[in-house]
């Protein structure tokens, strides 16, 4: 990585609350590079925050000393890392749409082809844990392997990625497709997307969609 992984923290984090998926004081970013884990610290604004406040943790979860204490969800993300090498971002966000499925303890059913080209499938809502709990992490760890998009009961969301920018847009992604299906299933029943559909949109965009590293720009 060629960015100093601090300021792609910082970056993303602020990128966050310019497209409206957390606010305040809420929620929480981290990179994972090949030295360590990096995190956004706990209960700092993220406009506030410079490239020193970032904290580094070992992927056994120590702090060295004299750093910033760490998000208090730290162990949910180290245990999204230890459930997948092909991870190395994670995002925990609490945009409305996702809340307001959080809040009645429901899926986002795959009901669009953007998500099923993101997802293979919709994305399930965990059963309620307390934030910062071992419960909490347990959970997430158990799922993000088959889920890189995750809603947790009463609480919020967490996408998990390749890089910050995939993480992120796959929250974008995910609260804007649930502010659709909301709107939608206030008119009327809402269709889902087959399960066969669904994997066949996420194996098109797998293997034909984008452009080739070998190809020329």
């Amino acid at each position: 990585m060629s960015q100093d992984p601090r300021q792609a923290l910082i970056d993303a984090a602020r990128r966050l609350v310019a497209q409206g998926l957390t606010a305040g004081l809420s929620g929480n970013l981290s990179l994972a590079t090949a030295e360590c884990i990096w995190i956004t610290p706990s209960g700092m604004p993220y406009e506030t925050l410079r490239t020193q406040d970032i904290v580094a943790v070992s992927r056994e979860g120590a702090v060295s000393p004299g750093q910033r204490r760490p998000s208090v969800e730290l162990g949910m993300h180290l245990g999204c890392y230890r459930a997948d090498a092909t991870i190395s971002a994670v995002v925990h966000a609490h945009p409305t749409a996702v809340i307001a499925l959080a809040m009645l303890g429901q899926d986002l059913p795959c009901v669009t082809d953007s998500l099923a080209g993101s997802l293979g499938g919709g994305v399930p809502c965990l059963p309620y844990a307390p934030s910062a709990s071992p419960e909490l992490a347990e959970q997430v760890a158990a799922a993000v392997g088959a889920h890189r998009a995750l809603i947790l009961a009463s609480h919020g969301l967490v996408t998990a990625g390749a890089t910050l920018d995939a993480a992120i847009d796959l929250a974008l992604l995910v609260e804007r497709t649930a502010n659709s299906y909301l709107l939608a299933r206030a008119v009327g029943p809402v269709r889902q997307l087959p399960a066969a559909v669904a994997l066949a949109r996420r194996r098109f965009v797998l293997e034909g969609y984008g452009q080739s590293p070998s190809e020329p720009q």
